[in-house]
């Protein structure tokens, strides 16, 4: 694990904005890791980014399920960035894995419509921190392969926005390019 300060930090804070309920910045946090992961390419940062993502959602969607189901969901789910925590402390980036994977594992145990939410937040956590990079400037066969996904469900994500929908690929009018250009040497 490249920024092993900087995922530790994360989950510190994503376990204060959970137990606060605070799904902004649980989102906030989850966007935050994306940069690094754009520079490092670093697995376990993307497992940090989609995790905290997928509990934003959760706590987001807490009124649809039944309290008992709710409560021992995020009980798993604090518990699993405990350990992570630790795990990632004593530099056994492996086993942060392992926890990460484990809450997957655990959604099975849920009662039938709970699960498959679950299975489907876990799902469109990865698609979205997917495209997230991939926006990022990387390729999206690495991006997919980042994230375990196929090329072809980040492309049904990303594929129907266009180049000029993002702000920062817009360019301006000659005009304007001239006049900056003059202000620029004055």
């Amino acid at each position: 694990m490249i920024e092993r300060l900087h995922v530790i930090k994360l989950l510190k804070q994503a376990k204060k904005a959970a137990l606060d309920q605070d799904v902004l910045e649980l989102k906030s946090l989850s966007d935050q890791t994306i940069h690094s992961v754009s520079i490092y390419q670093d697995e376990d940062n993307m497992l940090a980014a989609i995790f905290i993502y997928a509990l934003a959602k959760l706590i987001e969607r807490k009124e649809k399920y039944s309290g008992d189901d709710f409560a021992k969901y995020l009980k798993l789910f604090l518990h699993a960035i405990d350990n992570s925590i630790s795990c990632i402390d004593k530099d056994f980036c492996e086993e942060f894995k392992g926890y990460i994977s484990s809450m997957l594992r655990e959604s099975e145990k849920l009662p039938g419509e709970f699960k498959e939410d679950i299975k489907f937040v876990f799902r469109k956590a990865r698609i979205n921190k997917a495209s997230k990079v991939y926006e990022h400037g990387i390729s999206m066969e690495k991006t997919a392969k980042l994230l375990g996904i196929s090329q072809w469900e980040l492309a049904e994500y990303v594929g129907p926005m266009g180049a000029s929908e993002y702000p920062q690929s817009r360019t301006l009018d000659v005009k304007k390019r001239v006049k900056r250009a003059m202000e620029f040497f004055e």
